[in-house]
């Protein structure tokens, strides 16, 4: 008797504490992926160094903004200089959080075992693409056909 399945999205399942999820052929016929719970392991693993990294550069920015706002320019150049690198700083704070949001998500698909499966189509996300993106949510099918919708 095979053990029990639990549906992730429509036609996919994942073997609880097994560390593989199956996925339906055209014919019907069910396989297992090649992800081992090793691999889920050292993606976890950088996701969370990465998080660990990505939020002390964006609490020493907050620091340095904050440390900027107290100090203030007495030349009007320096007021404009001043300004345009908080700018920078700001917007660069803005994308670690932006990162930060996509390493937590990727953190909770781990967690729910349904880490590395396309949100769009189901299907695994090549490994490759996930050892360059670990928080990639999209297959690469899926992520250019986004694109491509996305620039009409």
């Amino acid at each position: 008797m095979s053990p029990p399945q639990t549906a992730l999205l429509d036609g996919l399942f994942i073997e609880p504490n097994q560390g593989f999820f199956t996925v339906p052929e055209q014919d019907g016929v069910m396989t297992k992926s090649t992800q081992s719970q090793h691999d889920w392991t050292i993606f976890k693993q950088r996701l969370l160094a990465r998080q660990a990294e990505l939020q002390q550069e964006v609490d020493s920015a907050e620091d340095e903004l904050e440390a900027s706002s107290r100090d203030g320019a007495q030349e009007p150049e320096d007021t404009a200089q001043l300004a345009e690198a908080k700018e920078v700083r700001q917007a660069e704070v803005a994308r670690d959080r932006q990162e930060l949001d996509s390493i937590g998500r990727a953190l909770d698909r781990l967690a729910r075992g349904v880490y590395g499966l396309c949100v769009r189509c189901g299907n695994p996300i090549d490994l490759e693409r996930l050892k360059a993106r670990p928080e990639s949510t999209h297959c690469l099918q899926c992520k250019e056909e986004l694109e491509a919708a996305a620039a009409r």
